[in-house]
């Protein structure tokens, strides 16, 4: 009775010591675990609406903090070869190979992800304001019905801006004028560069500024704003390549010219050309 109560036992802590390494040997292989940051490749920033899956798991990736993409991770991954895939509205879709290991797996760097456009986009609206003495701009990518875009790829913006004085028959106006405006004397000319608000709640999310120390001064009252913005179309051209061939157009007068030679460029750009009437000097 002695020896068969002792090989019950014996084989019991077996069975007990075989079912622990089982158990170990499953959740470990289930403890795989992959971290990721996925951003947008012109600002660093979060990417809104993306959706990264990898073999039957996905996460849903929006607003993710006030202060920019934050890390993230699949658990309970199975170890072995596997696909990362990202896709987001208004971005190109990318697709990583991944090799799980397990326990912690990381990849080399964040997943940039390109914007090729901004969905619905039919005008600009160019908010201005006067502070502390610099001019606020803040481009705002309207649709076709007249609504703000606040979602949307960063894209890279090429902004020229002129300020003249407004006139009408040749003289300054001295109160606003509805139609039958001009432009007189030149007070500012040049390019912005943009910087962009990841903020969730923002409204405007590009904005520029111009010290008014680099503005003409004038006794005139109002001024005119002609703003000329560009977006490269990825792929087809660098924003490097843009500034390049827009530094000699901004030295042409005539709007129209300036027009003439965007068009010439083709589906490499997109590009929008307005005017703020009636903007005070101060």
């Amino acid at each position: 009775m002695k020896v068969k109560t002792c090989i019950y036992i014996v084989t019991g802590a077996l069975s007990i010591c075989v079912l622990a390494v089982i158990l170990f040997i499953v959740s470990s292989s289930r403890d795989t675990r992959l971290r990721f940051t996925v951003i947008d490749d012109v600002s660093g920033g979060w990417v809104w609406d993306a959706m990264v899956r990898i073999k039957d798991r996905y996460l849903v990736l929006y607003y993710q903090s006030d202060n920019g993409p934050l890390e993230q991770v699949f658990t309970g991954l199975e170890p072995g070869e596997a696909v990362l895939t990202v896709s987001a509205p208004a971005y190109r879709s990318r697709e990583i190979p991944v090799t799980l290991n397990k326990g912690d797996n990381g990849l080399d760097g964040p997943v940039r992800m390109i914007g090729y456009e901004i969905p619905g986009l039919s005008e600009i609206f160019v908010r201005t304001e006067i502070k502390d003495g610099t001019l606020f701009l803040n481009p705002r990518p309207i649709d076709a019905e007249g609504r703000g875009i606040g979602e949307h790829p960063c894209l890279p913006m090429w902004f020229g801006l002129r300020i003249s004085v407004q006139v009408k028959n040749g003289i300054p106006v001295v109160e606003p004028v509805e139609s039958g405006s001009g432009r007189g004397e030149e007070l500012f000319r040049g390019t912005l560069e943009a910087e962009w608000d990841m903020h969730p709640d923002t409204y405007y999310r590009y904005s520029l500024q111009v010290p008014a120390s680099a503005i003409k001064k004038h006794n005139a009252p109002y001024r005119v704003y002609d703003y000329i913005i560009v977006f490269p179309i990825p792929g087809k051209m660098t924003k490097e390549e843009l500034d390049a061939e827009m530094e000699p157009v901004m030295r042409l007068d005539k709007l129209e010219s300036i027009k003439n030679i965007l068009d010439g460029m083709g589906d490499r750009v997109d590009y929008f050309i307005s005017a703020s009437w009636n903007q005070t000097a101060s």
